[in-house]
């Protein structure tokens, strides 16, 4: 999830004016260029990206719209990295009387 609070000034530093909505930027997966996702409504602080891959590194950056719907000068992109489970390694089946029994080996780590 994205989130973002509302700017206070406009980009050449004057008090904010005219705010009419936001887009959702983030790298395209085949070009590295960043790409409008969405576009929001101004009451609008967050968004929810389901266009990405688990335990992925996506960064975003919002930019805010104006009454002409014309982009602004957005705040820097951010990095963001999706949540899920690695994909399982080292399973093996067995087959027993009346059932399979099934044995992952998970090895865990915390980052931070």
């Amino acid at each position: 999830m994205v989130r973002w609070d509302e700017p206070l000034h406009d980009a050449d530093g004057r008090e904010l004016s005219g705010l009419a909505g936001y887009v959702i930027m983030r790298p395209d997966v085949g070009t590295g260029t960043a790409v409008p996702i969405a576009t929001v409504a101004v009451n609008v602080r967050e968004y929810v990206d389901t266009g990405v891959r688990s335990l992925t590194s996506y960064r975003y950056a919002v930019t805010a719209l104006n009454e002409k719907w014309q982009q602004q000068s957005g705040g820097p992109a951010v990095p963001i990295t999706t949540s899920g489970l690695a994909a399982l390694t080292n399973v093996t089946a067995t087959d027993g009387i009346g059932r399979i029994d099934v044995l992952a080996i998970v090895n865990a780590f915390s980052l931070g």
